[in-house]
């Protein structure tokens, strides 16, 4: 069995509990394909979980690949706000 990973550094974890959103990255037909993503960060077992439609791309592309790219920022609080509501 594989070791589970090292715990997330506690700025990893700061930069995860005070956003909101995330760009996913999948692979599509072939190239890349990018989506703007709602996320919440689940401490307790250092998830982070999003969700989407089933009739999107980035589903169909989940089903075929589930190897994916994360990027994370740190918007303007106003827009953290904005994408919490």
């Amino acid at each position: 069995p594989l070791d589970p990973p090292p715990p997330f550094p506690p700025e990893i974890v700061a930069l995860l509990t005070s956003s909101v959103l995330c760009y996913l990255s999948t692979l599509a037909d072939g190239a890349p394909h990018l989506s703007l993503m709602n996320f919440t960060y689940c401490a307790e077992d250092e998830k982070i979980i999003m969700s989407t439609r089933r009739d999107t791309t980035k589903f169909r592309a989940l089903l075929r690949n589930k190897r994916v790219a994360v990027l994370v920022h740190d918007f303007p609080a106003e827009l953290r706000q904005r994408a919490a509501t």
